[in-house]
């Protein structure tokens, strides 16, 4: 048997499946509960609306479709297609039940040029322990804070004389 904890005063241990004295079953563990015990707050509704389940297709609806049917598809998806080489005809499920999130294709653009603090103007807004991305060509070195980098994702500069691409 597994160690248990009883409240003070408690003679042995307590068998938590069956109860202090084995014949009733046990309701908790430490006081029992009082008339003037504090009732548990009622979570709100909507942490328990149900989720709709997801629909089933017939397997002869879902997969390979025409070109027709495709166009249909996205227009009802709001997606395009263009750009992509993927064979989007083949698939299996329905492109409405997808949700975007996020910029769509190519819509980051890159930092171009980007202007740089020195290490005292930096110490404004940066820690010491701030994580950046590093980059050093031939003596010449820059520091990439990631901060940045997460919502500019792409910097194209110059690091020692030598054109580079930053990406995060």
């Amino acid at each position: 048997m597994a160690a248990s904890f009883a409240p003070a005063g408690t003679p042995g241990p307590v068998d938590h499946q069956r109860g202090p004295d084995a014949e009733t079953p046990a309701t908790t563990v430490g006081e029992a509960p009082t008339e003037e015990s504090t009732p548990i707050p009622t979570p709100p509704d909507f942490l328990f609306t149900p989720i709709p389940a997801t629909p089933k297709f017939p397997q002869r609806k879902v997969g390979p479709i025409n070109e027709e049917q495709l166009q249909r598809e996205m227009l009802a998806a709001a997606f395009s297609i263009f750009g992509w080489s993927t064979n989007f005809r083949l698939r299996s499920a329905y492109y409405s039940e997808i949700m975007g999130a996020g910029p769509g294709k190519d819509d980051i653009l890159p930092t171009d040029r980007p202007v740089f603090e020195t290490a005292g103007e930096a110490e404004k807004c940066l820690t010491d322990r701030e994580p950046v991305q590093v980059v050093n060509v031939t003596g010449d070195s820059r520091a990439y804070p990631l901060q940045i980098m997460i919502w500019h994702e792409v910097v194209n500069d110059t690091v020692g004389g030598e054109p580079v691409v930053v990406t995060y």
